[in-house]
């Protein structure tokens, strides 16, 4: 199940990849966007660890039997 910052990120790269603009400029500032492909590259890596992170669903028990100290 995606976090909501994944899809928001998903949604942000989709809409600046149609957007088509790559930098811009006003009152002094200017900002400019990065690549394409190093966005996806950090959305794939983003999942990627965000997957490991959940865990393997083992959990480990120490069993003590009734009666022992």
């Amino acid at each position: 199940m995606p976090d909501e910052e994944t899809t928001e990120l998903e949604e942000s790269i989709t809409r600046d990849a149609t957007d088509g603009i790559q930098s811009a400029s006003g009152d002094g500032q200017s900002m400019t966007q990065m690549p394409l492909k190093d966005r996806m590259e950090y959305l794939k890596h983003k999942k990627s660890t965000a997957a490991s992170a959940v865990g393997l669903g083992i959990r480990v028990v120490r069993l003590i039997p009734p009666g022992t100290v």
